[in-house]
């Protein structure tokens, strides 16, 4: 009783309005709520555009209610894309890898020398054979596993990043 307001009775003089409903109706009526990304987000992008200083409060509040917020995983998977598409070759790092190891592997070479032996080529012809396929299949790489070449690279980052980002390690030092 010594922590309460003296005063009468809320139901004593509105029985048909509930005092809950009333808190809500003035709670929503004098604050607005918005994610804090939302706001900052908001802010920046108006900033951004050189126009935040000539908006009123109620039209900067009007544009970050209606801002929509890309959770950051979402953002960070189409950035990443975008990067690997655009900016950087990784298709062409991994197939330079490709061809250094084919290059240098004598174990393959000795393989194909095998092969072409049992195939039934002259021993003197060999080495030349070796070299001819292996150049051929170096060709052949670069057609198809190059940035270039690959078109549906962007459905094959997709899926990788998809993949990392499923893994929790991973979201959870996005979200740090």
């Amino acid at each position: 009783m010594y922590n309460r307001v003296g005063t009468t009775e809320w139901d004593a003089h509105y029985p048909d309005y509930d005092v809950d409903t009333a808190a809500k109706e003035l709670i929503e009526g004098t604050f607005y709520v918005f994610e804090e990304r939302q706001i900052k987000e908001g802010v920046a992008d108006l900033k951004r555009d050189r126009t935040f200083k000539a908006k009123t409060p109620e039209e900067i509040r009007d544009y970050i209610d209606k801002k929509i917020v890309v959770p950051w995983k979402d953002q960070f998977r189409q950035e990443a894309i975008r990067v690997l598409c655009n900016k950087f070759k990784p298709l062409d790092l991994v197939r330079s890898q490709v061809e250094y190891a084919i290059n240098n592997d004598a174990d393959f070479a000795r393989k194909i020398d095998g092969m072409l032996a049992e195939a039934g080529l002259a021993n003197e012809a060999v080495p030349a054979m070796r070299d001819a396929l292996i150049d051929s299949f170096r060709q052949i790489l670069r057609t198809h596993l190059s940035d270039a070449g690959m078109s549906q690279k962007q459905v094959v980052f997709d899926r990788m990043l998809a993949w990392l980002m499923s893994e929790a390690s991973i979201t959870q030092s996005l979200r740090s």
